[in-house]
Order: structure tokens, then sequence, then C-alpha cells
């Protein structure tokens, strides 16, 4: 018997939209731990997609440095590994790698984005872009795997604008926007100084080229507004 995928997604999201009508923060966290164990127990097919929809009412997070492999892949984005870039024989840079599940975003293509309160500015600041920053998006391009389309866009946020799930002042936001691409996955990637096969990690990594401390947000671009679906941070030194 044939399983209605898009009807048992639909009573998921059902489910979704109750915990995050919750009245009180600690009942949604309960709700929302019960739910990542109820996820695994779902078809194949379906956890990515309702992994998604688990991510746009109720972001994934690492924090303060403690980032293991998370409970499920069947999330947008996790983290897989200090990424090297840079590298020279017995020497390398370290920065973040983020596994990207693709089948999350169920076969359509998806414009995808990494940003952080480093890349911010002032609203009407008219310097251009840092070099450091123009750095980053080569190395992004270099290191990471299945990534395409990889280039910087600027946005006014003229309100108080929410990242991270906090409001925040007015402020140029810039971002990484990129798209996957089966084309551009590459055999290996670079984690904790070992070349990693990128199959074992589904192929998508977006390498993060950048160490300090920082908070940051992953996501998706949908009707030209950010819609995150990860958050991070971190203190490297």
């Amino acid at each position: 018997m044939s399983i209605d995928l898009n009807g048992l997604l639909r009573a998921e999201i059902a489910k979704m939209e109750e915990i995050s009508a919750l009245p009180e923060w600690r009942e949604q966290e309960q709700a929302w731990a019960e739910y990542w164990d109820h996820l695994q127990e779902l078809p194949e097919d379906v956890r990515p997609l309702a992994g998604y929809e688990c991510c746009r009412r109720a972001q994934t997070v690492g924090t303060s440095g403690f980032h293991g492999f998370g409970r499920s892949e069947d999330v947008p984005f996790s983290f897989c590994g200090w990424a090297d870039y840079e590298y020279r024989p017995g020497r390398s840079t370290q920065g973040v790698g983020f596994r990207i599940n693709r089948a999350c975003f169920g076969g359509r293509d998806a414009e995808l984005y990494y940003t952080d309160d480093d890349m911010f500015c002032k609203p009407d600041s008219s310097e251009g872009v840092p070099d450091w920053i123009m750095t980053m998006a080569e190395q992004i391009r270099a290191c990471s795997s299945g990534l395409a389309d990889v280039r910087l866009a600027e946005e006014r946020e003229e309100k108080d604008f929410l990242f991270r799930g906090r409001w925040h002042s007015p402020a140029l936001v810039r971002s990484f926007r990129f798209r996957l691409d089966p084309k551009q996955i590459r055999e290996t990637v670079l984690l904790g100084g070992k070349a990693v096969e990128t199959d074992r990690l589904g192929g998508y990594v977006f390498v993060l080229p950048r160490a300090g401390e920082f908070f940051c947000e992953l996501g998706e671009i949908v009707d030209g507004k950010r819609v995150p679906l990860h958050i991070d941070d971190f203190c490297m030194k």
C-alpha cells in the first residue's frame, strides 16, 4: 500500500502548528524535544521535509562552542566538523563545516544564505565591502562542496529586525547567498586535517572560512526574505 506523503506531511505540519501555539516557552521546548524523537519514526521520504518544516518554526541551534552532530540529520543544516582552508602541508587554518541536506528542500532550486553579526554595519554606511568579506566569498567557493552561484547580497533593514530570534537595531545586512548544484560536488573536503569523502556527508558541505567570536544564521531566501533554519555561535581562538 502506497503512503500519501503529502497528506502525512500536512498532518505533521498541523502537529507543529499546535506546538508553536503553546502559550509557555517551556511547554514548547518540551513538546519540540518530544517531536524530534517522533520525527525518527516517520517514513524516510517524509523525514527531511518534516525536518525542514520543524526548523522554520524552531531552528536547530548550536551554542557556546558545544557542537555535536545533532539528534537528526533530517534537517537543512548541521555542524559536521572543523573545516580546513588555506591548507598548506603541515599547516592549515580552521573554520567550520556545515552539512546541507538537499532533500529538505523538496526538489526545488532553493536560494540559501549565511550571515553573521560581523557582517552588519550601519544602514546609512557609505563604506565599501571590506576585503575580508570578499576573501571569505572566494574561500567559500574554493573549499565548499556542491555550491554554485556564491555571491554577496546586501539588504537594508530599516526597522528593528530579527536575527537569531532576537531583535536588532536597523542595519545594512550582508549575506552570502548560494544554490546547490550536484555538478559542483567535490570528492572530498578537509575536516580536522583529513580529507573526508563528501558522499559520507550527502555531497553538500558549506565551509565557513573564519574564526573568532561571532553569532551566525543559515537559512533560505523565500520571496526575497530570510527564513532562518539554523542559528549558531562560536568562540574560536
